[in-house]
């Protein structure tokens, strides 16, 4: 059985945090009811711990934490399934509706300038908002709020699409709005101040 680095150092992680349970500061807050302990971690499949059946890995230490708590072994992501056979090389991607996602130009590395503007994909569905985050991607002047952010909201029913300053920075910039699944892509020039596109 292989097994990869990511499963040993995620398991690493969550044996080391349950081996530290009954520290002064642990007990302080375990007077308090109800304690919950929610893991999450990466590369885990559902068989992959003592506790649920594996005789291959070993997890004591969660298994002892297993065998007090209540395990939620049957749930699901939505309710819904999707099926969809592709080839090598298509990879499906399923976005819910009104999501908001930018896509930046290919850079070697994060200064690099490029002439080509940033494109917002806007997913058809429902109503959505995102808040679209620039520093100058070399220094450390972002802690101190040197940035400029962008509130950009979608409307579904009105098929408007407005963008405004979320911070005192502004910038002007250069954005293709493209519309899913429509397909209409529009080019906008935005300069800092309340903006609206209706398709």
């Amino acid at each position: 059985m292989r097994i990869s680095i990511k499963r040993i150092l995620a398991g690493m992680l969550l044996v080391t945090g349950v081996a530290q349970a009954g520290t002064p500061v642990e007990k302080a807050y375990s007077a308090e009811k109800p304690n919950i302990l929610l893991i999450i971690s990466d590369d885990q499949g559902y068989g992959d711990f003592g506790f649920m059946g594996n005789t291959d890995l070993r997890t004591p230490q969660l298994d002892k934490l297993a065998a007090s708590a209540a395990i939620f072994e049957n749930y699901s992501t939505g309710g819904q399934t999707v099926q969809r056979a592709v080839d090598l090389t298509t990879m499906p991607i399923y976005v819910r509706g009104g999501a908001i996602v930018p896509v930046d130009p290919i850079r070697q590395y994060t200064g690099q300038k490029v002439d080509e503007p940033t494109t917002l994909k806007i997913y058809r569905g429902a109503d959505g908002n995102y808040t679209l985050y620039d520093d100058d991607g070399i220094s450390l002047n972002y802690l101190q709020g040197d940035s400029v952010q962008t509130l950009v909201k979608w409307d579904d029913a009105a098929k408007k699409l407005s963008l405004e300053p979320a911070s005192k920075q502004t910038a002007t910039r250069t954005f293709q709005v493209e519309l899913i699944p429509d397909g209409v892509t529009k080019k906008i020039q935005y300069t800092g101040e309340r903006f609206e596109l209706k398709f």
